[in-house]
């Protein structure tokens, strides 16, 4: 879920002191794997909500036809029992 993303320090002091205590460089590589590790999740995230859409269409296109078999059916029994 989205809590369990891994997520950048939102503090004020912190952030000074991983941009000012630390080799800008290291800062980088270090913010670029964050990044890159909340990146992943939300895509793995993103994955597994886009097979539920697709089982979630699948289901109400079954339904869909479901019923219109039964209203198929129910007007032809309709017609039936009138004597037509």
């Amino acid at each position: 879920m989205l809590k369990d993303i891994p997520k950048l320090p939102t503090n004020h002091q912190k952030m000074e002191s991983v941009f000012l205590d630390n080799p800008r460089d290291s800062t980088y590589v270090g913010l670029a794997k964050q990044y890159s590790k909340a990146t992943l999740k939300i895509e793995e995230t993103h994955g597994d909500k886009a097979k539920l859409i697709g089982l979630s269409f699948r289901e109400m296109a079954f339904t869909a036809w479901s019923f219109l078999v039964f209203v198929i059916l129910v007007v032809a029994l309709a017609f039936c029992n009138s004597g037509g």
